[in-house]
């Protein structure tokens, strides 16, 4: 695979029943947030290591994981801000 296919973060959101999914992959690193009603789970894998995603680096690149953490809030802060029904921004820490 050519290097230039990773220069671009991709960021995506996914509902599924009461969970929402929200991810931002930039390189081989991924952030993950799995938010229910009782809680939110935060993640940061590194792809190239950990196909599987079963390795949190959450602790040990904790520049890394606020970096994307940030980079992901940005993004969905700016698509969504246009649309009906914009998200409460005191759910969305």
């Amino acid at each position: 695979m050519d290097d230039n296919q990773h220069d671009r973060k991709l960021y995506w959101r996914k509902q599924r029943g009461t969970k929402v999914w929200k991810a931002v992959r930039d390189g081989q690193l991924k952030y993950v947030s799995e938010q229910s009603p009782q809680r939110t789970r935060e993640y940061l894998f590194d792809l190239t290591a950990d196909v599987g995603e079963q390795n949190d680096l959450k602790e040990t690149h904790r520049v890394d994981f606020n970096r994307l953490r940030e980079s992901y809030h940005h993004w969905e802060k700016r698509v969504r801000q246009n649309r009906r029904g914009k998200p409460n921004t005191a759910s969305e820490q």
